[in-house]
Order: structure tokens, then C-alpha cells, then sequence
């Protein structure tokens, strides 16, 4: 907790974190590790050690807005405006200097609003393209600080389970924050905001819900059907997996420089493109599940084992999805554009489990706007240098697909994305973007790992 006050006591030191305010934007990368605290040569069941407070791109990370538990939720009340702030950094740094109050930032150009919603940011909402002014206002990036809840991961199964402290009988009132909520994404911004949280449980019961914020190890559980229990489980540092491994393009070289069409280009990698917990995936909506869009393999005991066994099906999976036991190998060649949550009440958590839905490629979230995105088509060296052969042309119902067709692409430079009416087409550029030229209907969005 922030230190702001001192008591004389002849026998103690008291030392404040105090960073040079010189630093204040290199803070914006930085994570804050939360100190854990022994006693009697074991870990304080309280607060240690926890893990890292961190950035987290929940939403997604091109042209999200902050809300608060639903899309139309933006009192003024829930963030402070600065203005004539240059970047995404120094709005960042701005959050991280008004700990704990800051729970994340919204920045559009110039403009930057800390959040203090003491709930935290829960929803996000997608302004309109055509809409954006982009020469005055951009495109928004929401991010939130804090317990990122992609680190919230099941306990025995998680469905149908009530979190305990050692034993499935150990639960007292000291151990958690209780607090009525909407669903399950309020419970989990309200992790993502506390000042501790070693994981959740949420109960739902018709049209009421409630969340439990767990400020003690959580070690057990006990069954209970109408809740959920998850843990927060940070990354070991020491222990890469194949599953978590990237793939790096090889650049060819020709006549001593940069090959336009391949070279090089970034990284493969995993993209939780949905979320981390309870996700399946969808082909173009979340109503499209084709049994010809994957390869079901069983016996499957976990998320790693189902990403090796994409990794080795390369260039035809374009992601996977798993349930216990269960690994869905995606093969549809457009990609995964849209997700399904199921019904918390709906899964058998025994088994089946909850689903996760990752894809890999060339990550979404690495597709930055060229001279502002809006407005504009991608173009070559030149703001005249386009031809056919620098990219597929797709027909596409929305920008989600023209996105997903990048990340499942054998190589991505970038998209031109265009509306009209009822009509999207999609552009995937295989050769380097330097330029665009303006167009009215066009998006152009280049690949900037």
C-alpha cells in the first residue's frame, strides 16, 4: 500500500519507493513486483509472492476505448483528462505515477484519461472508422494496469468449484473482498484493479452474481455448482515451452538488399486474440463452426500439447482450441476472426472443461495504422507504387476477417481494408508498405512487430 505517513518508534526505519520523476516514461514499460514478506521461513499466506503488475492489452490493441462494465458505461467520474500529452508512453507513465488510484489509460492523439475507476475497466468499445477523425483525434488504445487476468487460470477444472485457502474446508471472511457484479468480466477487472489478488470466485444464481477477490494463496477447493474458481498464475520465468516458443521468418537477401516481398518481417507467435479463459474458436462469427474448419485430435492432456501439435501441422494450422482431453487444430485457410464464450452453466467442467482459443501467425495486434490508417490505401515505395502482385485480394464482411486473413497468411506485410456500403474487400500485402495514398473507403494497416 502507498506509504504516506510515518509514527515515531525508536526501534524502526522507515524507506519509501520514491523513482526519479526523470524516469517517469521508462516507466511505462516497467513492471512493479509486489514484495513478498516471510514469516517463521514460509510464504505470507497474504501477500507473498504474488507476481507482477503489468500492461494489459485486453481488448485488443487497435482502436478500443475504455468502459466500464459494458460498452455504454463512460461517466466522467471514472478517469481524469490530460491533454497535450504525445504519446501512449507518457500517458502510461502518467497512470503509473498516480498509483494505486490509476487502474489503466485510454489515449487518443494528444489526449490521455486515467482511469480510477475503483472497479476497474471491465468493457471496451470500437468507435467507427468512418466516424474518426483522424487527423485530430486518431485511433484509441485502451490498456488497464494492474493483475493481468490472462494469468487467471482454473482451479481442479474451475467450473462447478468454490476457491478454499489449505484445505477445501479453510475459507474465512479475512480471506477476500466480496462484491455484487454483472458477469464474469466485472469480477475479473475487479482482480485486475485490486491491490492484491491471488485469484477469484465467481458465483451466479439467475439474474444475480457475486465475486470474491482472494487476498490469501488460494490451495483448495470445494465443490459448489453455481460457482467459479480461478487462480492467478503468473508465468515462470524459467520455463520456456514449445508452446510459448516463435518462430522467427528467415530474410532472404537479393543483389545485397532487403528483399520487398519477405524480408524480413517479424515473428510468429501465439495470439490470445479473444482472451484468456472460457473462449472457443469461430470461423467469420461466433456462430460458424464448421467440422470442416478443424482436425479434432483426443486424449489431449493439455494447452501445450495441443500447440505442439499445431506447431508441427505449420503452414496449415492457423490456431487451436482446447477443452480437457480435447484439441481442436485449425485449418480453416481464412483464419480465426471471431469466438464463442459458452454458457458457464452449460459445461460439464468434469469432462470437458472450459475452452481456449489461441491462433498463430503474424499477431494481430502488431497492425499499426500508416498515416493514420483511415483514410488511406497502402501503397509500395511510392504513394503510385501498387500492382497485383503485391498482395491477395479477398472478398471479407468486416475488418475483423481482413485482420484474421493477415495473422493466417504465409506472409503479411500489412492490410488495406475497404467499405463500402454492404461490400468489405481485403488486401493482404506481401511486399514492405512504405507508402499509402488517400482513399476514402480504404484503412491501410502495416505489420510493425
Amino acid at each position: 500500500r502507498a506509504i504516506k505517513a510515518t509514527t515515531p518508534q525508536s526501534d524502526v526505519t522507515c524507506l519509501r519507493f520514491e523513482p526519479p520523476a526523470a524516469s517517469a516514461a521508462a516507466l511505462a514499460k516497467s513492471q512493479v513486483m509486489l514484495s513478498s514478506r516471510t514469516s517463521s521461513g514460509h510464504e505470507d499466506p497474504v501477500t507473498g509472492p504474488v507476481g507482477q503488475r503489468e500492461w494489459e492489452a485486453f481488448a485488443g490493441h487497435y482502436n478500443r476505448a475504455c468502459r466500464g462494465s459494458r460498452a455504454t458505461d463512460n461517466k466522467d467520474s471514472y478517469y481524469e483528462i490530460y491533454r497535450n500529452i504525445t504519446s501512449v508512453e507518457d500517458c502510461k507513465a502518467l497512470c503509473l505515477a498516480n498509483q494505486p488510484r490509476c487502474k489503466g489509460m485510454e489515449y487518443s492523439l494528444g489526449r490521455c484519461e486515467i482511469w480510477t475507476r475503483e472497479e476497474g475497466i471491465a468493457a471496451w468499445w470500437e468507435p467507427s472508422l468512418e466516424d474518426i477523425d483522424v487527423a485530430n483525434q486518431g485511433v484509441f488504445t485502451c490498456e488497464r494496469y494492474g493483475w493481468p487476468a490472462r494469468y487467471l487460470q482454473p482451479v481442479n477444472g474451475g467450473v462447478g468449484q468454490a476457491c478454499r485457502g489449505e484445505t477445501s474446508n479453510d475459507k474465512a471472511a479475512s480471506y477476500f473482498v466480496n462484491s455484487t457484479v454483472r458477469n464474469l468480466e466485472d469480477c475479473r477487472a475487479l482482480c485486475v484493479a485490486a491491490d492484491v489478488c491471488r485469484g477469484l470466485s465467481f458465483f451466479i444464481n439467475g439474474n444475480w452474481a457475486r465475486c470474491e477477490i482472494w487476498k490469501r494463496a488460494i490451495k483448495a477447493t470445494t465443490p459448489q455448482s453455481d460457482v467459479t474458481c480461478l487462480r492467478f498464475e503468473p508465468p515462470a520465468a524459467s520455463a520456456p515451452a514449445l508452446a510459448e516458443s516463435q518462430v522467427m521468418l528467415s530474410s532472404r537477401i537479393s543483389s545485397g538488399r532487403e528483399d520487398p516481398v519477405t524480408g524480413p518481417v517479424g515473428q510468429r507467435e501465439w495470439e490470445a486474440f479473444a482472451g484468456h479463459y472460457n473462449r472457443a474458436c469461430r470461423g467469420s462469427r461466433a456462430t460458424d463452426n464448421k467440422d470442416s474448419y478443424y482436425e479434432i485430435y483426443r486424449n489431449i492432456t493439455s494447452v501445450e500439447d495441443c500447440k505442439a501439435l499445431c506447431l508441427a501441422n505449420q503452414p496449415r494450422c492457423k490456431g487451436m482450441e482446447y477443452s480437457l482431453g480435447r484439441c481442436e487444430i485449425w485449418t480453416r485457410e481464412e483464419g480465426i476472426a471471431a469466438w464463442w464464450e459458452p454458457s458457464l452453466e452449460d459445461i460439464d467442467a468434469a469432462n470437458q472443461g472450459v475452452f481456449t482459443c489461441e491462433r498463430y501467425g503474424w499477431p494481430a495486434r502488431y497492425l499499426q495504422p500508416v498515416n493514420g490508417g483511415v483514410g488511406q490505401a497502402c501503397r509500395g515505395e511510392t504513394s503510385n507504387d501498387k500492382a497485383a502482385s503485391y498482395f491477395v485480394n479477398s472478398t471479407v464482411r468486416n475488418l475483423e476477417d481482413c485482420r484474421a486473413l493477415c495473422v493466417a497468411a504465409d506472409v503479411c506485410r500489412g492490410l488495406s481494408f475497404f467499405i463500402n456500403g454492404n461490400w468489405a474487400r481485403c488486401e493482404i500485402w506481401t511486399r514492405a508498405i512504405k507508402a499509402t495514398a488517400p482513399q476514402s473507403d480504404g484503412t491501410c494497416l502495416r505489420f510493425e512487430p
